[in-house]
Protein backbone atom coordinates (compact mmCIF):
# COMPACT_ATOMS: atom_id res chain seq x y z
CA UNK A 1 0.00 0.00 0.00
CA UNK A 2 2.77 2.62 0.84
CA UNK A 3 4.75 1.51 -2.08
CA UNK A 4 2.19 3.18 -4.72
CA UNK A 5 2.32 6.36 -2.63
CA UNK A 6 4.11 9.30 -3.84
CA UNK A 7 7.06 10.44 -2.54
CA UNK A 8 6.16 13.70 -1.36
CA UNK A 9 3.29 11.54 0.87
CA UNK A 10 6.17 8.83 1.95
CA UNK A 11 7.97 12.10 3.26
CA UNK A 12 5.51 14.29 5.02
CA UNK A 13 4.51 10.91 6.42
CA UNK A 14 7.85 10.39 8.07
CA UNK A 15 8.41 13.69 8.95
CA UNK A 16 4.91 13.61 11.05
CA UNK A 17 6.10 10.45 12.27
CA UNK A 18 9.04 11.81 13.82
CA UNK A 19 7.62 15.14 14.96
CA UNK A 20 5.20 12.85 16.79
CA UNK A 21 8.00 11.39 18.21
CA UNK A 22 10.18 14.56 18.84
CA UNK A 23 6.81 16.28 20.55
CA UNK A 24 6.12 13.32 22.78
CA UNK A 25 10.06 12.98 23.83
CA UNK A 26 10.00 16.87 24.54
CA UNK A 27 6.74 16.54 26.18
CA UNK A 28 8.64 13.50 28.57
CA UNK A 29 11.44 15.50 29.42
CA UNK A 30 9.85 18.57 29.85
CA UNK A 31 7.48 16.68 32.42
CA UNK A 32 10.41 14.93 34.25
CA UNK A 33 12.28 18.35 34.40
CA UNK A 34 9.25 19.70 36.37
CA UNK A 35 9.04 17.09 38.61
CA UNK A 36 12.36 17.19 39.78
CA UNK A 37 12.59 21.44 39.90
CA UNK A 38 9.79 20.33 42.27
CA UNK A 39 11.47 18.13 44.11
CA UNK A 40 14.18 19.83 44.37
CA UNK A 41 12.27 23.03 45.58
CA UNK A 42 10.47 21.27 48.25
CA UNK A 43 13.62 19.40 49.55
CA UNK A 44 15.18 23.12 50.05
CA UNK A 45 12.17 24.28 51.67
CA UNK A 46 11.98 21.70 53.85
CA UNK A 47 15.47 21.96 54.34
CA UNK A 48 14.85 25.50 55.02
CA UNK A 49 12.08 24.80 57.69
CA UNK A 50 14.78 22.35 59.69
CA UNK A 51 17.11 24.97 60.09
CA UNK A 52 14.85 27.51 60.92
CA UNK A 53 13.42 25.64 63.79
CA UNK A 54 17.16 24.53 64.68
CA UNK A 55 17.76 28.43 64.90
CA UNK A 56 15.46 28.75 67.18
CA UNK A 57 16.14 25.40 69.62
CA UNK A 58 19.86 26.35 69.31
CA UNK A 59 18.46 30.17 70.59
CA UNK A 60 17.04 28.23 73.45
CA UNK A 61 19.41 25.90 74.46
CA UNK A 62 21.76 28.61 75.06
CA UNK A 63 19.54 30.01 77.51
CA UNK A 64 19.42 27.23 79.38
CA UNK A 65 15.86 26.70 78.71
CA UNK A 66 13.51 29.97 78.71
CA UNK A 67 11.03 30.63 81.58
CA UNK A 68 7.73 32.26 80.91
CA UNK A 69 5.06 33.15 83.66
CA UNK A 70 2.41 30.39 84.36
CA UNK A 71 -0.51 30.56 83.36
CA UNK A 72 -4.12 29.07 84.62
CA UNK A 73 -4.01 25.64 82.92
CA UNK A 74 -0.15 25.70 82.54
CA UNK A 75 1.75 23.03 83.93
CA UNK A 76 6.06 22.10 83.84
CA UNK A 77 7.11 19.24 81.87
CA UNK A 78 7.31 16.43 83.96
CA UNK A 79 9.72 14.90 81.24
CA UNK A 80 12.51 17.65 82.76
CA UNK A 81 12.13 15.83 86.10
CA UNK A 82 13.73 12.66 84.57
CA UNK A 83 16.16 14.68 83.00
CA UNK A 84 19.81 15.61 84.28
CA UNK A 85 23.29 15.84 83.68
CA UNK A 86 26.03 12.73 83.16
CA UNK A 87 26.59 10.12 86.52
CA UNK A 88 28.45 12.11 89.13
CA UNK A 89 26.94 15.71 88.27
CA UNK A 90 24.46 17.32 90.09
CA UNK A 91 20.93 18.47 88.31
CA UNK A 92 21.12 22.08 86.98
CA UNK A 93 17.59 21.72 85.72
CA UNK A 94 14.43 23.67 87.64
CA UNK A 95 11.34 22.99 85.85
CA UNK A 96 9.41 25.51 88.06
CA UNK A 97 10.25 28.27 90.40
CA UNK A 98 9.01 31.04 91.97
CA UNK A 99 9.97 34.52 91.40
CA UNK A 100 10.69 36.82 94.34
CA UNK A 101 7.07 38.88 93.67
CA UNK A 102 6.07 35.07 94.24
CA UNK A 103 4.83 34.82 90.39
CA UNK A 104 5.13 30.85 89.82
CA UNK A 105 7.40 29.88 86.35
CA UNK A 106 7.89 27.63 84.55
CA UNK A 107 10.78 26.02 81.87
CA UNK A 108 10.30 26.00 78.54
CA UNK A 109 13.18 23.51 77.21
CA UNK A 110 14.23 23.56 73.57
CA UNK A 111 12.19 20.17 72.67
CA UNK A 112 9.03 21.54 74.29
CA UNK A 113 8.97 24.66 72.35
CA UNK A 114 10.06 22.74 69.34
CA UNK A 115 6.45 21.11 70.35
CA UNK A 116 4.60 24.30 70.38
CA UNK A 117 6.27 25.56 67.29
CA UNK A 118 4.69 22.65 65.37
CA UNK A 119 1.57 22.54 67.18
CA UNK A 120 1.20 26.26 65.80
CA UNK A 121 2.44 25.34 62.11
CA UNK A 122 0.51 22.52 61.76
CA UNK A 123 -2.58 24.85 62.64
CA UNK A 124 -2.03 27.83 60.54
CA UNK A 125 0.10 26.77 57.41
CA UNK A 126 -0.66 22.52 57.82
CA UNK A 127 3.58 22.10 58.05
CA UNK A 128 4.37 19.46 61.01
CA UNK A 129 7.22 19.44 62.65
CA UNK A 130 8.26 16.15 64.80
CA UNK A 131 11.14 15.66 67.48
CA UNK A 132 12.31 11.95 67.43
CA UNK A 133 14.99 9.91 69.35
CA UNK A 134 15.31 6.36 69.20
CA UNK A 135 15.54 6.76 73.08
CA UNK A 136 13.09 9.06 73.45
CA UNK A 137 12.30 10.73 77.25
CA UNK A 138 8.91 11.86 76.13
CA UNK A 139 7.07 8.80 74.42
CA UNK A 140 5.33 10.83 72.30
CA UNK A 141 8.74 11.89 70.96
CA UNK A 142 8.76 8.04 69.76
CA UNK A 143 10.23 7.47 66.13
CA UNK A 144 7.71 5.97 63.41
CA UNK A 145 9.23 4.05 61.01
CA UNK A 146 10.33 6.05 58.39
CA UNK A 147 12.23 7.85 61.63
CA UNK A 148 13.65 4.94 62.97
CA UNK A 149 14.91 3.96 59.64
CA UNK A 150 16.56 7.86 59.04
CA UNK A 151 18.08 7.61 62.29
CA UNK A 152 19.62 4.57 62.39
CA UNK A 153 21.11 5.76 58.95
CA UNK A 154 21.98 9.07 60.59
CA UNK A 155 23.80 6.99 62.60
CA UNK A 156 25.39 5.48 60.13
CA UNK A 157 26.53 8.59 58.77
CA UNK A 158 23.95 9.96 56.65
CA UNK A 159 23.40 13.76 56.58
CA UNK A 160 19.54 13.80 55.42
CA UNK A 161 16.46 11.09 54.47
CA UNK A 162 13.34 12.29 52.41
CA UNK A 163 10.42 10.88 50.64
CA UNK A 164 6.95 11.56 49.16
CA UNK A 165 4.32 10.10 51.18
CA UNK A 166 0.12 10.17 51.19
CA UNK A 167 -1.20 10.69 54.78
CA UNK A 168 -4.44 9.36 53.52
CA UNK A 169 -5.46 11.06 50.43
CA UNK A 170 -3.02 13.93 51.19
CA UNK A 171 0.23 13.76 49.84
CA UNK A 172 3.26 14.85 51.90
CA UNK A 173 7.04 16.15 51.04
CA UNK A 174 8.53 14.10 54.64
CA UNK A 175 12.10 15.34 55.21
CA UNK A 176 14.27 14.46 58.14
CA UNK A 177 17.78 15.71 59.50
CA UNK A 178 19.67 14.56 62.25
CA UNK A 179 20.23 16.43 65.98
CA UNK A 180 23.84 16.35 67.27
CA UNK A 181 24.40 16.62 70.78
CA UNK A 182 25.92 19.99 71.89
CA UNK A 183 28.05 21.14 75.62
CA UNK A 184 24.51 22.55 76.10
CA UNK A 185 22.46 19.53 75.51
CA UNK A 186 24.23 17.78 78.38
CA UNK A 187 22.61 19.50 81.05
CA UNK A 188 19.35 17.45 79.91
CA UNK A 189 20.81 14.67 78.30
CA UNK A 190 24.26 14.07 79.92
CA UNK A 191 22.68 10.86 82.23
CA UNK A 192 21.70 8.91 78.83
CA UNK A 193 25.15 8.63 78.05
CA UNK A 194 25.50 11.16 74.88
CA UNK A 195 28.80 12.78 73.84
CA UNK A 196 29.07 15.80 71.87
CA UNK A 197 29.14 14.98 68.30
CA UNK A 198 26.74 12.14 68.69
CA UNK A 199 23.37 11.39 67.01
CA UNK A 200 20.58 11.89 69.66
CA UNK A 201 17.67 12.41 67.64
CA UNK A 202 16.28 14.14 64.37
CA UNK A 203 13.37 16.51 63.08
CA UNK A 204 11.68 15.53 61.05
CA UNK A 205 9.37 17.98 58.73
CA UNK A 206 6.01 16.91 56.79
CA UNK A 207 4.93 19.70 54.18
CA UNK A 208 1.72 19.49 52.40
CA UNK A 209 2.01 18.81 48.01
CA UNK A 210 -1.26 19.30 47.10
CA UNK A 211 -0.67 22.70 45.64
CA UNK A 212 2.37 21.91 44.18
CA UNK A 213 1.10 18.76 42.46
CA UNK A 214 -1.86 20.63 41.21
CA UNK A 215 0.37 23.03 39.72
CA UNK A 216 2.43 20.45 38.10
CA UNK A 217 -0.84 18.79 36.76
CA UNK A 218 -1.71 22.69 35.51
CA UNK A 219 2.12 22.88 33.37
CA UNK A 220 1.49 19.92 31.78
CA UNK A 221 -1.84 20.65 30.26
CA UNK A 222 -0.53 23.86 29.09
CA UNK A 223 2.14 22.07 27.78
CA UNK A 224 0.41 19.25 26.26
CA UNK A 225 -1.68 22.05 24.68
CA UNK A 226 0.86 23.87 23.20
CA UNK A 227 3.04 21.45 21.52
CA UNK A 228 -0.06 19.98 20.19
CA UNK A 229 -0.69 23.48 18.55
CA UNK A 230 2.79 23.89 17.29
CA UNK A 231 2.32 19.90 15.85
CA UNK A 232 -0.38 20.82 14.16
CA UNK A 233 0.63 24.04 12.64
CA UNK A 234 3.70 22.46 11.19
CA UNK A 235 2.11 19.41 10.02
CA UNK A 236 -0.29 22.01 8.06
CA UNK A 237 2.45 24.04 7.01
CA UNK A 238 4.83 21.34 6.04
CA UNK A 239 2.29 19.58 3.93
CA UNK A 240 1.63 22.42 2.00
CA UNK A 241 5.20 23.44 1.33
CA UNK A 242 6.89 20.29 0.18
CA UNK A 243 3.89 19.63 -2.31
CA UNK A 244 4.49 22.95 -3.80
CA UNK A 245 7.56 23.04 -3.79
CA UNK A 246 8.75 19.46 -4.33
CA UNK A 247 5.94 17.50 -5.90
CA UNK A 248 5.49 20.55 -8.72
CA UNK A 249 9.16 20.66 -9.81
CA UNK A 250 9.78 16.89 -9.49
CA UNK A 251 7.21 16.40 -12.24
CA UNK A 252 8.81 18.80 -14.66
CA UNK A 253 11.93 16.82 -14.27
CA UNK A 254 10.72 13.69 -15.18
CA UNK A 255 8.82 14.86 -17.81
CA UNK A 256 12.47 16.94 -19.33
CA UNK A 257 14.71 13.28 -18.18
CA UNK A 258 12.45 11.08 -20.07
CA UNK A 259 13.88 11.67 -23.79
CA UNK A 260 17.18 10.44 -21.99
CA UNK A 261 15.57 7.07 -20.92
CA UNK A 262 18.03 4.12 -21.41
CA UNK A 263 17.31 0.58 -20.72
CA UNK A 264 20.19 0.13 -18.01
CA UNK A 265 20.54 -1.40 -14.29
CA UNK A 266 18.20 1.31 -12.08
CA UNK A 267 19.52 3.53 -10.42
CA UNK A 268 17.57 2.21 -7.24
CA UNK A 269 18.10 -1.25 -6.10
CA UNK A 270 14.22 -1.11 -6.26
CA UNK A 271 11.54 -0.67 -8.58
CA UNK A 272 9.48 2.34 -7.32
CA UNK A 273 6.08 3.35 -8.84
CA UNK A 274 6.65 6.85 -7.54
CA UNK A 275 8.18 10.03 -8.81
CA UNK A 276 11.95 9.04 -7.25
CA UNK A 277 11.68 5.89 -8.95
CA UNK A 278 11.29 7.04 -12.46
CA UNK A 279 13.56 9.72 -12.17
CA UNK A 280 15.94 7.11 -10.93
CA UNK A 281 15.34 4.70 -13.91
CA UNK A 282 15.23 7.59 -16.46
CA UNK A 283 19.10 9.38 -14.85
CA UNK A 284 20.24 6.07 -14.28
CA UNK A 285 23.12 5.66 -16.93
CA UNK A 286 23.40 9.16 -18.11
CA UNK A 287 24.48 9.69 -14.27
CA UNK A 288 27.29 6.99 -14.64
CA UNK A 289 28.62 8.37 -17.70
CA UNK A 290 28.49 11.92 -16.17
CA UNK A 291 30.08 10.76 -13.14
CA UNK A 292 33.07 9.15 -14.77
CA UNK A 293 33.20 12.21 -16.90
CA UNK A 294 33.11 14.31 -13.84
CA UNK A 295 35.56 12.66 -11.92
CA UNK A 296 38.22 12.69 -14.82
CA UNK A 297 38.26 16.48 -15.77
CA UNK A 298 38.08 17.16 -11.79
CA UNK A 299 41.74 15.24 -11.13
CA UNK A 300 42.68 16.87 -14.37
CA UNK A 301 41.96 20.51 -13.57
CA UNK A 302 43.18 20.07 -10.08
CA UNK A 303 46.56 18.93 -11.57
CA UNK A 304 46.25 21.77 -13.68
CA UNK A 305 45.34 24.32 -11.53
CA UNK A 306 48.00 23.10 -8.81
CA UNK A 307 50.90 23.26 -11.23
CA UNK A 308 49.54 26.59 -12.49
CA UNK A 309 49.46 28.18 -8.99
CA UNK A 310 52.10 26.49 -6.85
CA UNK A 311 56.08 27.38 -6.68
CA UNK A 312 57.64 23.95 -7.45
CA UNK A 313 60.52 24.12 -5.06
CA UNK A 314 58.55 25.87 -2.06
CA UNK A 315 55.04 24.93 -2.21
CA UNK A 316 54.21 28.30 -1.48
CA UNK A 317 51.33 29.96 -3.91
CA UNK A 318 53.52 31.12 -7.06
CA UNK A 319 53.27 34.97 -8.71
CA UNK A 320 50.15 33.48 -10.84
CA UNK A 321 48.37 32.52 -8.20
CA UNK A 322 48.66 36.06 -6.77
CA UNK A 323 47.15 37.33 -10.00
CA UNK A 324 44.18 35.10 -10.03
CA UNK A 325 43.83 35.47 -6.41
CA UNK A 326 44.34 39.20 -5.51
CA UNK A 327 41.74 41.37 -7.44
CA UNK A 328 38.79 39.06 -5.58
CA UNK A 329 40.53 40.09 -2.34
CA UNK A 330 40.60 43.94 -3.31
CA UNK A 331 36.69 43.32 -3.97
CA UNK A 332 36.27 42.13 -1.46
CA UNK A 333 37.54 44.46 0.89
CA UNK A 334 35.99 47.38 -1.19
CA UNK A 335 32.86 46.12 -0.46
CA UNK A 336 33.08 45.62 3.11
CA UNK A 337 35.18 48.41 3.89
CA UNK A 338 37.75 46.44 5.15
CA UNK A 339 41.37 47.00 5.46
CA UNK A 340 43.77 44.75 3.90
CA UNK A 341 47.77 44.36 5.00
CA UNK A 342 50.20 43.54 2.94
CA UNK A 343 53.91 41.94 3.76
CA UNK A 344 57.01 41.73 1.89
CA UNK A 345 59.57 39.43 3.15
CA UNK A 346 62.87 39.79 1.35
CA UNK A 347 66.00 36.82 3.14
CA UNK A 348 69.39 39.08 3.70
CA UNK A 349 72.14 38.41 1.53
CA UNK A 350 71.02 35.50 0.47
CA UNK A 351 73.28 35.75 -3.12
CA UNK A 352 76.21 35.03 -0.09
CA UNK A 353 74.61 31.94 0.57
CA UNK A 354 74.07 30.80 -2.75
CA UNK A 355 77.77 32.22 -3.82
CA UNK A 356 79.13 30.34 -0.50
CA UNK A 357 77.24 27.30 -0.13
CA UNK A 358 75.82 26.54 -3.15
CA UNK A 359 72.54 26.90 -4.70
CA UNK A 360 70.83 23.50 -3.41
CA UNK A 361 71.53 24.67 0.17
CA UNK A 362 70.16 27.91 -0.96
CA UNK A 363 67.07 26.00 -1.92
CA UNK A 364 66.84 24.81 1.51
CA UNK A 365 66.34 28.37 2.84
CA UNK A 366 63.86 29.12 0.98
CA UNK A 367 61.55 25.89 1.85
CA UNK A 368 63.11 26.39 5.77
CA UNK A 369 61.28 29.86 5.24
CA UNK A 370 58.54 28.88 3.48
CA UNK A 371 57.82 26.51 6.83
CA UNK A 372 58.48 28.94 8.80
CA UNK A 373 55.85 31.57 7.54
CA UNK A 374 53.11 28.93 7.40
CA UNK A 375 53.60 28.32 11.12
CA UNK A 376 53.62 32.27 12.06
CA UNK A 377 50.50 33.02 9.65
CA UNK A 378 47.01 32.59 9.53
CA UNK A 379 45.28 29.83 8.05
CA UNK A 380 42.86 32.51 5.57
CA UNK A 381 46.50 34.33 4.57
CA UNK A 382 47.78 33.90 1.41
CA UNK A 383 51.78 33.25 1.16
CA UNK A 384 53.40 33.65 -2.01
CA UNK A 385 56.81 33.55 -3.42
CA UNK A 386 56.82 36.06 -5.76
CA UNK A 387 60.89 36.60 -6.85
CA UNK A 388 63.52 34.72 -6.20
CA UNK A 389 63.55 35.45 -2.34
CA UNK A 390 61.01 37.53 -2.12
CA UNK A 391 57.60 36.57 -0.44
CA UNK A 392 54.31 37.98 -0.23
CA UNK A 393 52.09 37.74 2.59
CA UNK A 394 48.14 38.78 2.13
CA UNK A 395 46.61 39.21 4.86
CA UNK A 396 42.14 39.98 4.42
CA UNK A 397 41.00 42.06 7.29
CA UNK A 398 43.45 42.97 8.80
CA UNK A 399 44.77 46.08 10.78
CA UNK A 400 48.10 47.59 10.38
CA UNK A 401 48.90 46.74 14.07
CA UNK A 402 48.06 43.13 13.27
CA UNK A 403 49.76 42.92 10.74
CA UNK A 404 52.83 44.52 12.35
CA UNK A 405 52.62 42.06 15.14
CA UNK A 406 52.51 39.05 12.17
CA UNK A 407 55.52 40.26 10.84
CA UNK A 408 57.72 40.71 13.89
CA UNK A 409 56.97 37.17 14.75
CA UNK A 410 58.47 35.74 11.01
CA UNK A 411 61.51 38.24 11.32
CA UNK A 412 61.96 36.54 15.45
CA UNK A 413 61.45 33.56 13.87
CA UNK A 414 63.85 33.34 11.13
CA UNK A 415 66.39 35.14 13.37
CA UNK A 416 66.45 32.49 15.77
CA UNK A 417 66.25 29.64 13.43
CA UNK A 418 69.72 27.68 12.48
CA UNK A 419 68.46 24.60 10.75
CA UNK A 420 70.04 24.25 7.37
CA UNK A 421 73.12 22.99 7.56
CA UNK A 422 76.36 22.30 5.14
CA UNK A 423 78.66 19.58 5.87
CA UNK A 424 79.40 20.71 9.59
CA UNK A 425 78.06 24.18 9.21
CA UNK A 426 74.86 25.66 10.64
CA UNK A 427 73.68 28.21 8.93
CA UNK A 428 71.88 31.19 10.19
CA UNK A 429 69.84 33.80 8.21
CA UNK A 430 67.47 37.11 8.80
CA UNK A 431 65.18 38.52 6.75
CA UNK A 432 63.63 42.06 5.92
CA UNK A 433 59.98 42.73 6.15
CA UNK A 434 57.85 45.69 4.32
CA UNK A 435 54.55 46.16 6.19
CA UNK A 436 51.83 48.22 4.35
CA UNK A 437 48.18 48.34 5.02
CA UNK A 438 44.89 50.02 3.06
CA UNK A 439 41.46 50.42 2.91
CA UNK A 440 41.03 50.82 -1.37
CA UNK A 441 44.07 50.93 -3.59
CA UNK A 442 45.09 49.32 -6.58
CA UNK A 443 47.41 46.30 -6.18
CA UNK A 444 49.80 48.12 -8.20
CA UNK A 445 50.27 50.88 -5.94
CA UNK A 446 50.07 48.17 -2.73
CA UNK A 447 53.24 46.69 -4.28
CA UNK A 448 55.09 49.63 -4.75
CA UNK A 449 54.94 50.64 -1.31
CA UNK A 450 54.84 47.73 0.20
CA UNK A 451 58.42 47.17 -1.88
CA UNK A 452 59.23 50.29 -0.71
CA UNK A 453 58.72 49.20 2.95
CA UNK A 454 60.95 46.48 2.46
CA UNK A 455 64.24 48.64 0.94
CA UNK A 456 63.38 50.87 3.83
CA UNK A 457 64.04 48.06 6.48
CA UNK A 458 67.08 46.74 4.43
CA UNK A 459 68.53 50.72 4.41
CA UNK A 460 67.57 51.02 8.31
CA UNK A 461 70.35 47.65 9.20
CA UNK A 462 68.26 44.45 8.02
CA UNK A 463 66.60 41.99 10.15
CA UNK A 464 63.82 44.20 10.75
CA UNK A 465 60.34 44.99 10.01
CA UNK A 466 59.54 48.82 8.42
CA UNK A 467 55.85 49.67 8.83
CA UNK A 468 54.47 52.10 6.39
CA UNK A 469 51.68 53.29 7.97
Amino acid sequence: MIKGFSIVTKVNLVILIVLAIAAALVFFLANKYEQQHVNEMLHHEAEGFFKQLQIARHWNARQGGVYVFKRPGMEANPHLYKTGPSSGKGPVIEPEITDSKGRKLILKNPAWMAREISELSRSEHGIIYHLTSLTPINPDNAPDEFERMALKSFEAGDSEAHKLYKNGSAPFFRYMAPLKTEESCLACHGFQGHKVGDVRGGISVEIPIQSYLAHIEQQQIRLAGYILGIYILIAFSLTFTVRHIVSNPMKKIIEFTKGLEIESEELLPNKLDDEIGILGRSLSETRKRIQRQQMALREKAEELDLSRRTDPLTGANNRQHFLLEMPKIIARANRENSPTSILMVDIDHFKEINDHYGHSIGDKVLQQMVEHMLHETRSYDMLVRYGGEEFLVVMPNTENNDAAVIAERIRNSMESCQCVTAGDKTISYTVSIGVYTTLQEEIDQMLIKVDDAMYKAKEEGRNRVYNAL
